[in-house]
């Protein structure tokens, strides 16, 4: 067996079977880890990386197109037409309505004419019928523009009118639906052709019903399977849960070829060879593990110790003591160093030319291991054969059960039309379409998909009818409702040369078509798509443009540049993801203010926040953008971008009508209590505790509320709940909601909510309980949602309306801004689990893989789509602006993978390379594109609101305000204070007089060593790189890549020198995790910190003296009250004189809160205890982080005051958390870590400060905090 073959852990098992998955062989088996963001160092590099990917797609030529003349084109065939933004897409529709009226003498319910949505299909009703009372004016009076001019030419004029008039008395007629309108009327009308039910009912929520297929799937198949089948699912996380997502993704790609496919799976082994080598094992390890370890930890073994490190084997030990501790093995996957123990294994840790450690052990491992291969390769078919017989179950079983209840959703009333029409009456039903429709007008036909192309196909062939697809492909975004570019591309195909371009834009400012231009029309490949190509688009003749700014003429397009934060190693510019947020934010304000601020006129009158639009891709986006206005006072509203269900609003009203349907419920019922809807703080639900007639008085109002509901129902019960006062003196809740900042936000979620279940309990006659399933199912869903759930405007006042790209899609805005046109497209991990991507080998076929490999080669295809689709929201963000657009560039996160990087031609990622490539574009277009810094010195202006004219004044304060009242912390009790004492001399003896012979000498000599960070310095970044990085460590993983790898990361994060100084810290901190923490606590150290049992930076804020209702309590803390409590208690590690130097602090007297975050807080064996790191320089060598020295830097810096505080705050936390809490029994203590005197062989006398504060002492400073004498 090779070196390379005998690599064989768990991991390195999945990892082989990825070649066998993705064609040639069979697969042994078929299951993988889901695929994960990959390791930081390793990036999976975005296609708009310039050396990494041609084109997705299959490479073609791109087809010749001409330009579209309304009134000339042929109104036979297949005629595509793509209609750019802003070139008068719906205007060319009703102009091609009229011809098929008047020249081909059509009547109106026999042009059909198809969009989307409601509200398209409501704008184009209108327009139609704008445009035919138009054309009858043309050809009564015989005069009109070139379309019609060229009409008079080819009709009669009388009987065109006669036609148009008819049309008009006859309009409610007119064929005009969207897609699944015109689907649904098809299979209604035509019963029997189609095989449709009568009765169906139209869903728009099918995922409980997705849900109760594969839960009964589940417990038909997995019940009664073997117990390592269940075991491996369980170790797999391989649920209910998981596969409802699995089929959800399957449900709604009913085309795509799943992958991987069956292969005949390996029979599973007889459990009887595995359970023998099992228990061979377990006996050698019993019986000869203490040989053993002595073998492997022999200095002369032969073994390379940066393979097989003494710590890392006494963690390799402990696994298998995990391991062989039961009589039968517990667990499927094998320990993950359990390749270490086996011959194999050995022989790669070797050094040069030495022979490995023998025992009967090591050749049993080999054999547990290849028996733990085949089962784990069969049982990983076997759960590859369960997802895909659950793809099975979804696409028989579900239509089955759907078809039993008469229920359809919203894709089923077009994939039933499709299966009609290529069924076996498929012929006469498309006939009969044909019979009715004499041609076909399909509008933003890029956003079809397969099933509603080959409908259209269909029809079209049979009839030979003439269908025209009007749309644009660059503005294909809709891939996660369905849309499917690529079913565009197959029309493109179809159509052969009858492509027509529409080149004129009618809406935009000739400065703004320019500079769209000049972004797009630079390279060969703009849309990361060879099908799609840019052409130039003209501005309409004599538009001139109508923004002008202290009275110069405006750009098209502003470029605000970013410069980077911070530089990687590599010279990578970059912005955190905190500061970007921070930035943009101020940048927003500045350039939007600044326009409500300056001269700036449109079309001669004052621009408004009305005339302002800023697009984001998230919800998220859109919060932090009108947080950015609200703080300037510019009104914003955000329109679209959510679902009311997955609202905060929702989840409170949610939460309120549980307390209601059962009140006896105390959780539930302090639940409602905290929403804001009610408004009791957590100190009021605390008091309630206590106070056991003021809360009989909830439960009986809650109980009052539950009848009220069932008698009256849930309106009346939400109209009582709006007018609700606590109290005569207190606000009603409308009133207390509309008060708050983003009131009117809130209040439109709460009454659009009400509305919606107000809805469903009338139309589905739904009491309580059901009302509550129905709401609970609906939060729930993360599927699509209808436009009835969509987020409404919260305002109809002159206000910035804050959009997503994909809600902006077919509306413009006089001025747009695009914040975060940067960011590149994220993955996400429910992306990731099951891959939905286009395979170009198979021309293009839809393909879903339910078991991707870690490194699967269609993840390349996912970004590659997900790359072209964020290149297409770019083009949609920006043509969305009539006059002017401003786009933020920068190093912000993802910047290089971003659509603009591939626009702007970024070269590299340094700062220089950012700069050049926006430079590059401005000088293409310096007449179009304006090329401006960030303004860096923008202050927050709030801009007056708009009023009745009224004078306004403030109010005069009449008493008054302590400034006893705030929150303060350690810091700030002792920043004015602090006071150093001089280190003990870098000579001291540390010898006591008291030899120890050869021990006692290797102990001096250890101590005069000097310490491993010298010169790294004690300051405040030091300080916070130490902190960030245990932090995040795990201490008891020994894998030596896992703590460089965070510390190298840190290290540069805090632009610390990683180069010089990385070895020198990762061995510091390895020496601080080893190093015993106490001789009284045996085996206590941080490497025996399990992740589990500890806090890392907990925060803690507790009231000084006030009650529980704010008021003030008791006197306010000052240095004279802190230091007499300490004068009160002797305390062993306390000097006698530290009460003086508290009495010497200076802070002002404290009334509010006292708040911090304690480093390290973890429980071992039941008690308690508090770590805090410190790296502070006590001296050079070893010797100087003793006691003494120790002890002075906790007085002098106040540290000592510090743990006492943090000691109050683990007490107050605990006692609340633990029923049977005693601080005897409890509270373990605290240590300081000087981790740069730690040393293990040292022990715990070097670098380290404990103390076990005495209760008394702990609860007196409790009680003078709560204001009472202690």
């Amino acid at each position: 067996m090779g070196r390379e073959e005998r690599q064989y852990g768990p991991r390195k098992r999945r990892e082989r079977l990825q070649p066998a998955l993705q064609g040639g062989e069979p697969a042994p088996c078929g299951i993988s880890r889901r695929v994960r963001t990959p390791r930081q160092g390793k990036p999976l590099r975005y296609p708009g990386s310039k050396d990494l990917l041609p084109a997705a797609g299959t490479p073609g030529r791109r087809r010749m197109t001409r330009p579209l003349d309304p009134g000339t084109i042929k109104l036979d065939g297949i005629q595509l037409i793509e209609a750019s933004a802003g070139t008068g897409k719906t205007y060319t529709i009703t102009q091609l309505y009229i011809r098929l009226l008047v020249e081909e003498k059509l009547d109106i319910e026999n042009i059909l004419v198809v969009t989307f949505t409601e509200a398209a299909t409501a704008e184009l009703r209108d327009r139609i019928r704008m445009k035919l009372r138009e054309a009858r004016t043309a050809f009564e009076k015989k005069e009109g523009d070139e379309f019609y001019t060229a009409l008079f030419e080819r009709v009669d004029a009388k009987k065109a009118r006669e036609r148009i008039d008819l049309a008009l008395e006859s309009f409610d007629l007119a064929a005009i639906h969207t897609i699944h309108g015109f689907c649904g009327r098809i299979l209604t009308e035509n019963a029997f052709e189609s095989g449709a039910p009568f009765d169906n009912e139209i869903s728009s929520d099918i995922d409980p019903l997705i849900e109760e297929v594969v839960n009964d799937f589940w417990v038909a198949r997995v019940y009664d399977e073997e117990r390592p089948i269940v075991q491996y699912l369980r170790e797999e996380k391989i649920s209910p849960r998981t596969l409802i997502s699995l089929a959800k993704k399957i449900r709604s790609r009913p085309e795509a070829d799943i992958l991987p496919g069956r292969t005949e799976s390996p029979e599973m082994p007889a459990p009887e060879t595995g359970e023998k080598a099992y228990r061979e094992g377990r006996k050698l390890w019993r019986e000869a593990g203490g040989r053993i370890k002595e073998l492997l930890l022999e200095d002369d073994t032969g073994l390379n110790r940066n393979k097989y490190r003494k710590a890392s084997l006494e963690k390799w030990f402990e696994e298998l003591d995990g391991l062989f501790a039961d009589e039968a093995q517990s667990s499927i996957n094998l320990p993950e160093h359990f390749f270490k123990f086996t011959p194999a294994g050995l022989d790669d840790g070797l050094k040069a030319r030495s022979s490995p450690p023998s025992h009967p052990f090591f050749a049993v491992c080999e054999r547990i291991e290849e028996e733990n291969k085949i089962l784990c390769e069969a049982l990983e078919a076997r759960a590859l054969e369960l997802k895909l017989d659950l793809a099975d179950e979804i696409r028989a079983e579900l239509p089955r059960r759907m078809k039993e209840r008469c229920l359809m959703g919203f894709d089923d009333i077009l994939r039933n039309l499709d299966s009609a029409l290529r069924g076996s009456r498929g012929e006469s039903l498309a006939k009969t379409i044909c019979g009715r429709y004499k041609a076909a007008l399909i509008d933003e036909f890029q956003d079809t998909d397969p099933v509603q192309y080959r409908i259209f196909k269909t029809i079209h062939d049979s009839g030979d009818l003439p269908v025209f697809f009007i749309g644009d492909p660059k503005q294909a975004i809709y891939s996660f409702r369905g849309a499917d570019i690529f079913a565009y591309l197959d029309a493109v195909e179809d159509a052969g040369d009858n492509i027509y371009t529409m080149k004129t834009n009618w809406r935009s400012d000739p400065s703004l078509v320019a500079a769209v231009n000049s972004l797009f029309a630079t390279g060969d490949n703009p849309f990361h798509l060879e099908e799609i190509s840019y052409q130039k688009i003209s501005a309409a003749e004599n538009r001139k443009d109508e923004l002008t700014i202290e009275s110069q003429k405006a750009s098209g397009l502003d470029i605000v540049s970013f410069s980077h934060e911070t530089e990687t190693n590599s010279g990578d510019a970059k912005i955190s993801s905190a500061n970007a947020d921070y930035r943009i934010a101020r940048q927003l304000r500045s350039g939007i203010g600044s326009l409500l601020e300056k001269d700036a006129l449109l079309d001669g009158r004052k621009v408004e926040a009305g005339d302002i639009a800023v697009l984001v891709r998230t919800a998220w986006q859109a919060r932090n953008a009108q947080q950015a206005l609200r703080d300037a006072n510019i009104p914003s509203v955000v329109s679209g971008g959510g679902n009311i269900f997955h609202t905060p609003e929702l989840h409170e009203l949610h939460l309120w009508l549980g307390a209601i349907t059962d009140p006896s419920n105390d959780g539930e019922l302090r639940a409602a209590l905290s929403t804001s809807l009610l408004g009791l703080n957590a100190a009021r639900i605390d008091s309630l505790e206590n106070d056991e007639h003021a809360w009989d008085q909830w439960i009986e109002r809650f109980r009052d509320w539950n009848e009220h509901w069932s008698s009256s129902g849930f309106i009346s019960l939400f109209r009582r709940l709006m007018e609700w006062k606590e109290t005569e003196d207190c606000k009603a809740v409308h009133t207390r909601i509309l008060s708050r900042p983003d009131g009117e936000r809130r209040m439109t979620n709460l009454l659009h909510a009400a509305e919606l279940i107000h809805a469903e309990a009338t139309g589905r006659k739904l009491g309580p309980a059901q009302l509550m399933g129905w709401i609970e199912s609906r939060m729930a869903s993360t599927g699509s949602y209808n436009d009835a759930e969509e987020l409404r405007l919260e305002s109809d006042a002159d206000a910035v309306q804050i959009v997503t790209i994909h809600s902006s899609k077919g509306l413009q805005y006089p001025i747009v801004f695009c914040p975060y046109t940067s960011y590149g497209p994220p993955l996400h991990q429910a992306d990731r689990d099951f891959l939905v991507y286009h395979d170009k080998n198979e021309g293009n076929q839809l393909k879903l893989n339910i078991s991707p490999q870690e490194e699967d080669p269609g993840l390349e295809m996912v970004w590659k789509e997900l790359y072209a689709e964020d290149l297409r929201l770019l083009y949609v963000a920006l043509t969305r602006a009539r006059n002017h657009c401003t786009i933020f560039w920068g190093a912000f996160p993802r910047y290089h993978d971003s659509a603009l990087a591939w626009l702007l031609g970024l070269e590299s990622r340094t700062d220089s390379a950012l700069r050049a490539a926006a430079v590059k574009l401005f000088e293409k277009s310096p007449e179009s594109i304006r090329l401006l810094e960030e303004d860096t010195g923008y202050t927050p202006r709030r801009l007056p609101r708009e009023g009745t004219g009224e004078s306004l004044s403030c109010r005069v304060a009449e008493r008054r305000l302590s400034r006893s009242w705030r929150t303060s912390s350690y810091s700030g009790l002792t920043s004015k204070n602090h006071y150093v004492h001089p280190h003990q001399p870098a000579g001291q003896d540390h010898d006591d007089g008291d030899s120890e012979g050869a021990a006692q000498d290797e102990h001096e000599a250890a101590l005069a060593k000097p310490i491993l960070l010298k010169g790294f310095g004690g300051g405040a970044v030091a300080g916070s790189c130490i902190h960030s990085i245990y932090e995040h460590l795990d201490f008891s993983d020994s894998d030596p890549a896992h703590l460089e790898e965070l510390t190298g990361k840190y290290l540069d994060s805090y632009d610390l020198d990683s180069g010089n100084w990385l070895a020198a810290v990762c061995e510091t901190i390895r020496e601080t995790l080893k190093t015993p923490l106490d001789p009284a606590v045996s085996g206590l150290a941080l490497e025996k910190i399990a992740k589990g049992h500890r806090l890392d930076e907990m925060q803690f804020l507790f009231p000084v003296s006030q009650d529980i209702e704010g008021r003030g309590l008791g006197g306010a803390l000052d240095p004279a009250r802190l230091a007499e409590t300490f004068s009160s208690v002797n305390s062993e590690m306390v000097p006698p004189v530290y009460p003086d130097m508290l009495a010497a602090l200076d802070f002002p007297h404290l009334r509010g809160f006292l708040t911090g975050f304690i480093d390290l807080t973890f429980v071992h064996n039941g008690r308690w205890y508090i770590i805090d790191y410190k790296s502070n320089h006590l001296g050079e060598r070893m010797g100087d982080y003793q006691e003494k020295n120790i002890t002075e830097t906790m007085m002098s810096h106040h540290y000592i005051l510090q743990y006492h505080i943090y000691t109050v705050a683990l007490h107050r936390y605990l006692r609340s958390r633990l029923p049977d809490y005693d601080y005897e029994e409890h509270f373990g203590g605290v240590y300081y870590l000087f981790i740069k005197g730690m040393k293990e062989n040292l022990g715990p006398g070097n670098g380290i400060f404990r103390d076990r504060p005495p209760r008394a002492l702990t609860e007196g400073l409790s009680s003078i905090f709560e204001g009472v004498k202690a």
